[in-house]
């Protein structure tokens, strides 16, 4: 599809991502007397139209994120279907994605820890809504996002930060839907309960932030694992990994290591004594506001994008969503995994064409009671039979003189 084009009363300025999901575009949505608002339009994919189980979750991802309304979470304007295409038009936000400033960083120097616990202390105060929702009847939702990642958080280049894409959320106010059935969002960002197939909850959330502070921390994921399966195992069995970054406050790294906790009651009680948790680190540093560092930041991270790059206008996308297929943060680096899979194939091929071979040969089929020749005085015999047939033969005649 070239670009600009129109779609309803929106014209789609740029893809900003493409899923197997939905396709992610800003758009100008135009009124009389020169009304311009720059927003973004997130087209549910025509392969997955005829899909009922995405086509719902597209609706249910619509629905609630149309109740909510609060400054760290992301906001949504309408939901319609043009041209037989479901859409959401969600807020546009100039910045960047968390997953964009932690690979820059990685380039350069570790997040200020004082930064990354204000980050981390946002996001927890938007669960904190999220999770205490209720509805008109004062009946709570209990929602759990269970999808929070770095691809999901989004910075404006004023400091703010957002959650976003609630396309996987779930209310667990029905005890029956707490349990996981299908295994979905992003591998190195689950929680043990997830993995496992067991109860998901408001401490599921809690984990998946202790993960993104603990990335921010030290520039490294917790679960580190190169391939698919070596993930998927690490986040069933999590071990603490010290941090052993200097400049980390103590307190910091154990409200962290709590956050982790394998065992859902072993973490903070809830997303709010997790941000009650980071509050009292904050304050233990003064300086300028964590909004005042963001905002430089991702300017910064801004300046370092690709002039064309679709990357400086972020919005959140529904890709690789189970994990069956691993996303882009599980895929090693310069494909080790893919080349590691290789090795590991052609030498279980090696090994059974040797045990082939060993299997078939004479020495294994020769019956046991015959004395075998050692290699050596085999060898030893053909060359005596060798020199002695040749000493044995007749001495050839001169020819006669002329």
């Amino acid at each position: 599809m070239s670009l600009p084009t129109v779609f309803g009363p929106y014209r789609l300025e740029e893809r900003l991502a493409a899923g197997g999901m939905a396709d992610i575009h800003r758009a100008t949505l135009s009124g009389p007397a020169g009304f311009k608002k720059t927003v973004v339009i997130k087209k549910m994919a025509a392969s997955m139209e005829a899909d009922k189980r995405f086509r719902k979750m597209f609706l249910h991802e619509g629905r609630l994120m149309a109740s909510l309304n609060h400054r760290n979470v992301l906001s949504v304007y309408e939901m319609g279907e043009i041209d037989q295409q479901l859409f959401l038009c969600l807020q546009w936000i100039d910045g960047c994605d968390l997953q964009q400033l932690i690979e820059v960083q990685a380039r350069t120097e570790p997040c200020d820890p004082i930064l990354a616990a204000w980050i981390a202390r946002e996001l927890c105060h938007g669960l904190v809504y999220i999770h205490g929702l209720r509805d008109h009847q004062g009946q709570a939702l209990a929602i759990v996002h269970r999808d929070v990642n770095p691809q999901n958080v989004l910075l404006s280049r004023h400091g703010d930060v957002k959650l976003g894409d609630f396309g996987i959320s779930r209310s667990i106010a029905n005890q029956d839907a707490t349990v996981e059935t299908t295994l979905m969002g992003k591998v190195r960002y689950l929680a043990p309960e997830q993995v496992k197939r067991e109860l998901v909850g408001p401490a599921t959330d809690v984990y998946a932030v202790g993960l993104i502070l603990y990335e921010l921390l030290t520039r490294r994921p917790y679960l580190d694992g190169l391939i698919h399966d070596e993930v998927l195992h690490q986040a069933a069995h999590p071990r603490w990994q010290a941090m052993n970054m200097p400049g980390v406050p103590a307190a910091l790294e154990a409200g962290v290591q709590k956050a982790l906790a394998e065992n859902p009651l072993h973490r903070h009680a809830d997303a709010g004594a997790w941000a009650d948790a980071l509050t009292q680190v904050i304050e233990t540093a003064p300086g300028p506001s964590g909004q005042e560092q963001l905002a430089q930041l991702v300017q910064e991270v801004q300046a370092c994008a690709p002039a064309d790059s679709s990357r400086q206008n972020t919005a959140p996308t529904n890709k690789n969503h189970t994990v069956m297929m691993p996303d882009r943060s599980t895929r090693p680096r310069s494909g080790a995994g893919k080349w590691l899979k290789i090795a590991a194939w052609l030498a279980v091929l090696l090994l059974a064409i040797v045990g082939l071979v060993l299997y078939r040969s004479p020495a294994r089929l020769a019956p046991p009671l015959i004395k075998q020749t050692p290699p050596v005085a085999a060898s030893s015999a053909v060359l005596r039979e060798v020199m002695e047939a040749i000493e044995a033969r007749p001495p050839k005649p001169e020819p006669k003189p002329k």
